[in-house]
């Protein structure tokens, strides 16, 4: 992922796995649909100069590298 410039990320497991160097936190921030794909979009912490200005969207209803099995969410 530190390579990404844009567009809707769909990762396989594979590729995810050889990219993994470690735990990291990502907030998701809203979700769209682009050329029939839907997406979530998620904010980084990497700077303005990564990615879509700090964004970077990834296939909904796909499992992206995993991250659906990892959810955090606080409780009010």
């Amino acid at each position: 992922m530190q390579h990404y410039v844009s567009g809707v990320v769909t990762l396989t497991a594979a590729q995810c796995e050889a990219q993994k160097s470690g735990a990291h936190a990502v907030t998701v921030i809203g979700f769209g649909t682009e050329n029939n794909v839907p997406y979530f979009t998620a904010k980084n912490s990497w700077g303005l100069n990564w990615g879509e200005n700090g964004f970077f969207r990834f296939r909904r209803n796909y499992n992206f590298c995993n991250f659906t099995q990892n959810l955090v969410a606080p409780i009010f």
